[in-house]
């Protein structure tokens, strides 16, 4: 659940405590019509204990289609339990596609409204208790499904999921899955020679295991291994070392990271590397060489970790082992 939320009538940001005020003003008037406040989430969010009448309890913010569309990975205001169930869901939905032979396909992270339509299609999707509002939920929701998962496919788009899924005994790894995903542009690399985005695959060929040996360059993958993390200033930029190849150059700011990724506990210095805690960590992107100043003035090739998202942190997933 979420303590605030977008009010698609009002076109504000409002919170739990502000409800009842704005219910006795008449500024809002429908328990539907709000919308996650992360810009690369908004999915549509129902108000819970709506009635102040009959309720007692402050009112809450909750996902309307919690299964078609949970906050997306990396939201700033799913609680833990909400990606919990989230990526329950998508690995059960996962194995029942398999098992129906159902197309699989692995998308970018997208908001609800990018994904099915304008603002205004956001906030028309909503649920109600009323029954004219529940025919035009079914209606939409029905429009949802047509899309996502037209011609027989269902689409995901959580990092969280797809680790969880290569991970889960019931999963078939070597079945067919289809990548429909695609780099972010960025000033400083060119994405278009990256390849593997867009590809018919495997759980067990997408994800790639960094060992001693060589790693495959300019290819997207999910690429994973033994790490770990330490401080490399104040701001909040921390490095990535990887057990078996220490050489790859993967930076992120732990600052840009949702309250509900909680690794912050297990990043130390530098200078304790050999004390600190190691985690699994899942990289989605691609790893290439690309060529960094010396003091001198001369380069030298740095093998680099080129992420999906320009928000690299939605291209990370932390396990404790």
């Amino acid at each position: 659940m979420s303590e605030v939320a977008f009010s698609l009538e009002r076109k504000l940001e409002i919170n739990k405590a502000q409800i009842r005020s704005w219910q006795r003003q008449s500024l809002i008037s429908d328990k539907t019509k709000f919308q996650c406040l992360d810009p690369k989430c908004h999915i549509p969010l129902s108000c819970a204990c709506w009635e102040e009448a009959t309720h007692k309890r402050q009112p809450y913010f909750y996902p309307t289609f919690k299964k078609e569309h949970p906050h997306v990975f990396g939201c700033n205001y799913a609680s833990p339990k909400e990606i919990k169930d989230a990526i329950t869901h998508e690995v059960e939905q996962a194995f029942e596609s398999q098992q129906k032979r159902t197309e699989i396909v692995l998308g970018n992270p997208k908001s609800f409204s990018t994904t099915v339509g304008t603002s205004t299609t956001t906030s028309d999707s909503t649920a109600s208790d009323t029954s004219d509002d529940k025919s035009k939920t079914k209606t939409v929701r029905t429009q949802i499904t047509e899309m996502e998962h037209r011609e027989q496919s269902t689409w995901y788009r959580n990092l969280a999921s797809f680790v969880s899924m290569f991970n889960d005994e019931k999963i078939n790894n070597l079945a067919p899955i289809t990548l429909k995903l695609s780099f972010d542009k960025r000033d400083n690399f060119d994405v278009s020679k990256l390849t593997g985005a867009r590809i018919q695959s495997s759980f067990s060929r997408f994800f790639y295991e960094i060992t001693a040996s060589n790693v495959p360059l300019d290819e997207l993958h999910i690429f994973f291994g033994k790490a770990k993390i330490f401080k490399l200033n104040n701001n909040g930029l921390c490095k990535i070392i990887f057990t078996n190849k220490p050489s790859i150059k993967l930076l992120f700011n732990v600052n840009h990271l949702p309250d509900n990724i909680n690794i912050k506990k297990y990043i130390g210095m530098q200078s304790n590397l050999e004390n600190l805690t190691e985690l699994v960590v899942y990289f989605e992107g691609a790893l290439s060489f690309i060529r960094q100043p010396k003091k001198d003035g001369t380069t030298y090739p740095q093998l680099t970790a080129i992420p999906l998202t320009k928000e690299f942190y939605r291209s990370l997933y932390f396990e404790k082992i």
